[in-house]
């Protein structure tokens, strides 16, 4: 699975502001490198829409690793 917004992200609220995207699979060696267990994904659907397929499917995945906060429709 690919990072839905790969490449460069803009942050919401910082004008001008973005930040590097990463998958879910370098998220979790992101997390283990840092000694984090358990991370909660939140889909901000003001900022990415409705879809939240992206985060529903990265915590199906990857149950162990993470928790998601998204609204099913």
């Amino acid at each position: 699975m690919s990072a839905p917004f790969a490449g460069r992200v803009k942050l919401p609220g910082l004008i001008g502001a973005t930040a590097p995207s990463i998958d879910a699979e370098e998220m979790i060696m992101a997390m283990t490198e840092a000694g984090i267990d358990k991370m909660v994904m939140v889909h901000s659907s003001t900022t990415y829409g409705f879809n939240c397929d992206y985060v529903a499917d990265a915590v199906a995945r990857h149950p162990k690793q993470f928790a998601g906060v998204f609204r099913l429709m």
